[in-house]
């Protein structure tokens, strides 16, 4: 998961890669707030059966329903008693069976109360819709694996397109890996998991600790990389190892490759493509650099990245999904990610002889993407949920150009109330929203349907407000638009 603590870094546009360029140029997206008042959310799940509808997954031990961009009251699920929270631990992770809406069940991720141990749970779904809801008392452990420290705790689950349960464990915690975890083929942290949650006869569990209720709560696929290796111990668990922290992992929706981005200690952040029985290199090495030792590791039957950046600024990755939507032809077929510290979303292009990344915009705090059936993708931190909508003009300049007016009708500095105007040159969906100076949505002005070419004024109470400097952002099917305003009192 991100660190914590991290200071946030201003933009800067130079960033250090392996035979990566960078490309600084206008972004073909913009982010249209899709739903806020969330706390800590760290996924952004549809459910598989309804394109309308999706569960965020909140640290603290919530997940919530989300009805075309309408968060309901209640919490689908709440686990907050099972949990212990704070740091990098709570609730990370959260599947859907792959046979929903037969197989009524969804899988979560936490770190339990008391020890922090990684705990994977099933809950069965209650009542039959249209909205859904999880009882607590269904809860059936699927695997308990211990955590030695309270970081690096990974925790994202995924079903695969061969219907199995994939698990990333970070190494333990700490930092450097103290205890030799993620070169450990007999140690289930520092990998991916894979394991069968339905088929709970012939293998049982090696490593993990599984009780499940009468059966075991999973059994492991017999095609698993170290299933009947005699030359040495390891985990049958284990799909792939030598990671450090592999904070988000997903399959594409077309290729079924891989991804995940692995959290680097000091100075590398790293994305993979992962692939069955690969050896990663933690502790070993840091991205493309050596770790343990510092110079001369032995890079024999290691796997390297498809892609590094440095700590310029920047801290933690936040890995995401490969774009398969078509609001963004753009976009399609590559790797979006972001940086936690330095607030940063990127596309990582691959297809060329080197891969190249391209810095598409800013977002506080970038904890988790999503992916909806659509392909569609979103992008969530500091309680809100952003949509990524394609920018149908190039540069702000143009959007006004274009007819998209927006101005400030009232004070600035603004003590009590102040106004906005803005116009549209076609019509369609509008939004205009308050920002603070870390990002935060503080106030919703406008949100809905404009006529082409009518003004709109949208009066701004500021009253409650904090003096400083605040944004208001206009986005519009037309592009988007920022204006600074002031608060004082």
């Amino acid at each position: 998961m991100p660190r914590p603590l991290c200071a946030l870094a201003p933009l800067v546009l130079a960033l250090a890669v392996c035979a990566a360029p960078l490309r600084a140029q206008t972004s073909p997206v913009v982010f249209t707030p899709f739903v806020s008042g969330l706390t800590s959310p760290v996924g952004f799940v549809p459910v598989p059966d309804d394109a309308t509808r999706f569960l965020v997954v909140q640290q603290n031990g919530q997940l919530r329903e989300v009805v075309a961009g309408v968060l309901t009251a209640a919490p689908a699920l709440n686990v907050t008693t099972r949990i212990s929270t704070g740091g990098e631990r709570g609730l990370l992770g959260l599947a859907f069976h792959p046979a929903w809406p037969d197989s009524a069940y969804v899988y979560t991720d936490f770190t339990r109360t008391g020890d922090g141990a990684t705990v994977i749970a099933r809950y069965a779904r209650t009542g039959t819709g249209p909205g859904v809801a999880f009882s607590l008392a269904s809860e059936r452990v699927v695997l308990v694996v211990p955590q030695p420290f309270a970081n690096h705790n990974a925790g994202d689950i995924a079903f695969g397109p061969d219907g199995f349960l994939y698990v990333t464990l970070g190494d333990g915690g700490s930092g450097g890996d103290p205890n030799g975890s993620g070169q450990n083929r007999n140690d289930l942290l520092g990998s991916i998991l894979r394991i069968d949650v339905d088929r709970h006869v012939g293998l049982g569990p090696d490593c993990g600790n599984a009780t499940g209720g009468p059966a075991p709560g999973y059994t492991i696929p017999p095609d698993n990389p170290f299933v009947g290796v005699t030359a040495f111990a390891a985990c049958d668990e284990i799909y792939a190892y030598g990671l450090r922290n592999p904070w988000r992992m997903t399959f594409d929706q077309a290729t079924g490759t891989l991804w995940t981005g692995d959290v680097g200690q000091g100075a590398w952040e790293e994305i993979d493509t992962v692939a069955v029985g690969r050896n990663y290199g933690w502790n070993i090495m840091e991205g493309f650099h050596c770790y343990s030792p510092s110079s001369g590791c032995n890079q024999t039957g290691l796997t390297l990245p498809v892609f590094e950046y440095n700590h310029s600024g920047r801290c933690s990755i936040t890995g995401g999904y490969v774009y398969r939507g078509t609001n963004i032809p753009a976009l399609v077929g590559k790797y979006l990610y972001a940086d936690y510290c330095s607030d940063e979303v990127w596309s990582l292009d691959v297809s060329g002889a080197a891969p190249v990344s391209t810095l598409l915009g800013i977002r506080t705090n970038p904890t988790s993407f999503g992916q909806g059936l659509d392909g569609e993708m979103y992008v969530m931190g500091s309680g809100v949920v952003y949509r990524i909508d394609r920018n149908t003009v190039s540069t702000e300049a143009d959007a006004e150009m274009a007819g998209l007016a927006f101005t400030l009708a009232g004070p600035s500095p603004a003590r009590a109330r102040t106004a906005f105007t803005f116009t549209a040159p076609t019509a369609g969906p509008a939004r205009l929203v308050l920002l603070d100076a870390l990002g935060r949505e503080v106030a919703r002005l406008f949100d809905g349907t404009v006529m082409a070419g009518a003004s709109t004024r949208a009066e701004a109470n500021v009253a409650g407000l904090a003096p400083g400097v605040y944004l208001a952002r206009l986005t519009t099917g037309d592009g988007a638009r920022t204006l600074r305003l002031t608060v004082a009192r």
